[in-house]
């Protein structure tokens, strides 16, 4: 601490506090813009690499969309990875916006599966 190492600590701390929410705005913003009805919001969905290819992702993506079918609402959700692009569509769902998230130049796109 007395080397004042702390300091830039806390000041890339900020910048990436800042740049996060940046992108939070960003993507609460396309939220509220959304003309598809009610819709439950996928916030991430993920196994660890030794489970991954095993249709457990599936399941569990099934799983809720068999809810959001049952109480006849669509499905929302964004990802940074264009073969989860393909993975989703593969499940119903359809890309609606590609963006790129400012200052961190990374690709996002938001989705949704429709009743």
């Amino acid at each position: 601490i007395r080397s004042g190492a702390i300091f830039p600590v806390f000041k890339i701390k900020k910048q990436l506090m800042d740049i996060l929410k940046l992108s939070e705005n960003i993507l609460n913003e396309e939220k509220k813009n959304l003309s598809i009805g009610p819709y439950i919001y996928l916030l991430s969905i993920g196994l660890k690499q030794g489970e991954q290819g095993k249709g457990l992702g599936g399941k569990m993506l099934n799983a809720l969309i068999e809810r959001a079918d049952s109480e006849k609402k669509a499905i929302f959700l964004e990802t940074d990875t264009r073969e989860n692009v393909k993975l989703y569509e593969n499940f119903g769902f359809t890309m609606l916006k590609e963006l790129t998230i400012p200052k961190l130049n990374i690709p996002m796109w938001t989705m949704a599966r429709m009743i």
